[in-house]
């Protein structure tokens, strides 16, 4: 079914409303220079834990409340040939869990830390593989929304088959349930992913298909494993003819719903008409919507207001989905493309978002990234549109696109949105614009760095860390450093 959607709530008349959030920055570490990788691993007993990673070196830095590095504590347990380095956080301690490889077997292994980074416990081995000459690329981990349950899903192709399997484990990391299947499996026509957890340990992930390689999906399965069943139940989407491309999966535990968002076609190759919308019942393995969204007019001028408006939604790529406790949710695109020199703009499924660069790429000085408007829709638990708005911007960077893009800061009442925005005299601001619960745009003030313009935000590195405090990364010079905003 296609529900037309042509109105728009765009509101001209946004009140300024004054500041209230507190910044703290930490001080620039001459260490953690423009090599660094970093991942915000969140708060611990009062501490702020940072994994930092220079060629191959890590190290966890604590921070205290203001934003004072207390220490920074070298890893230096790991093994040689560490890989895939991840973080699950809870308020007194985090399991850091990494995969390394010995010779041709790889092995996913995890340790417990403390609030200072001190070991609790020796690390140990969860799973090992041979993998021969195949790539060592084959664990990931995922967990429930409220870390009760942790799951390793392996993931193995040979030929025209993959093989799955799945490790369920409780918050102490004891294993509940293992289990393994094999799947048909062709890389040009298939993708396997949104590979997801529930609170109640049962297992989700999406199988989308297509004729060839240069298409949209004209085929859709969601696969489901209750936490103790010992196979997977694959269940068929109608798609009633229309095309999508890469699927998006929110869990909504309170409603037990999974929810499934992408822009739709009615062509293979065609422009995107609007956004697929189901949301799957688990309890009735069923939908209780399967919904086309059409996107009309109206909203593709006000969108986009260059360019033909057929093709004013080609370049967005969806973001974020935030459930509410009703079983509806806010789904959220940004306009995305990257262009080359004396040539045309670029789909972002070409490029998509590109990880943390420190250094830049040099050697591509040609390319520019584009991250203009992003797009809000609130819809229903019946999966109907209930209001849309806009948050305007338009950011553009050569070389890379670390400072691009924006975060997001759910505070219960309002979801912010802090971007980068060039104001006079070249001067760069943490834009802070809000969306109320009704569709209501607020503009708040802006966030403005030290005095020194040598100062750059990176705000879609940054994360949520507590119901009312952010952190976001920036640079000064040739050093990462943090700002923690308090609400």
């Amino acid at each position: 079914m296609i529900r037309q959607f042509f109105t728009i709530s765009i509101l001209f008349f946004l009140p300024i409303i004054s500041s209230s959030q507190v910044i703290t920055y930490s001080d620039p570490v001459k260490d953690d220079g423009n090599t660094t990788g970093f991942d915000i691993v969140g708060k611990v007993s009062g501490n702020l834990l940072i994994f930092k990673n220079v060629a191959s070196n890590f190290a966890l830095s604590v921070y205290d409340d203001q934003m004072k590095v207390k220490e920074t504590v070298p890893l230096d347990f790991l093994p040689e040939k560490t890989f895939n380095v991840n973080f699950i956080a809870y308020p007194d301690f985090i399991y850091l869990i990494y995969q390394y490889q010995k010779k041709k077997t790889v092995y996913c292994a995890a340790v417990k830390l403390d609030g200072n980074a001190k070991i609790l416990g020796q690390p140990f081995d969860i799973d090992s593989t041979d993998i021969g000459n195949r790539t060592n690329r084959i664990y990931r981990t995922i967990y429930s929304e409220d870390k009760q349950k942790i799951m390793f899903v392996k993931t193995q192709r040979q030929n025209e088959n993959i093989t799955i399997t799945t490790l369920l484990l409780n918050d102490q990391l004891q294993l509940i349930k293992k289990t393994q299947q094999d799947l048909s499996y062709n890389d040009d026509k298939n993708v396997y992913g949104n590979f997801s957890v529930d609170n109640d340990g049962d297992f989700l992930f999406t199988m989308s298909g297509r004729a060839s390689g240069r298409e949209y999906y004209n085929q859709l399965n969601i696969v489901t494993k209750p936490s103790l069943a010992d196979s997977f139940a694959i269940h068929n989407i109608d798609l009633k003819g229309k095309y999508t491309d890469d699927l998006h999966v929110k869990i909504d535990n309170i409603n037990k719903h999974y929810i499934l968002n992408s822009f739709f076609y009615t062509e293979k190759r065609g422009n995107t008409q609007g956004i697929y919308a189901d949301t799957w019942d688990k309890q009735t393995s069923s939908s209780l919507s399967n919904l086309f969204i059409s996107i009309g007019d109206s909203i593709r001028v006000a969108i986009k207001k260059s360019g033909n408006k057929k093709e004013a939604l080609n370049d967005f790529a969806l973001k974020n989905i935030i459930v509410k406790k009703d079983g509806g949710y806010l789904l959220m695109a940004e306009d995305y493309y990257v262009q080359q020199s004396g040539g045309n703009g670029l789909s972002p499924w070409g490029f998509g978002y590109s990880p943390f660069n420190p250094a830049g790429y040099n050697s591509i000085q040609t390319i520019t990234y584009h991250y203009n408007n992003v797009f809000i829709i609130s819809i229903d638990k019946n999966g109907n549109p209930e209001w849309n708005n806009i948050i305007f911007k338009d950011q553009s960077a050569y070389t890379n696109d670390n400072a691009l893009s924006f975060a997001i800061f759910n505070s219960g009442g309002e979801i912010h949105f802090l971007f980068n925005e060039l104001e006079k005299r070249s001067q760069t601001t943490l834009s802070d614009k809000s969306i109320t619960a009704s569709g209501d745009i607020n503009i708040n003030t802006a966030i403005k760095p030290l005095n020194d313009r040598d100062y750059e935000f990176l705000p879609r590195f940054g994360k949520q860390v507590g119901s009312k405090q952010i952190i976001i990364p920036c640079t000064y010079r040739n050093s990462i450093c943090f700002v923690k905003i308090d609400y």
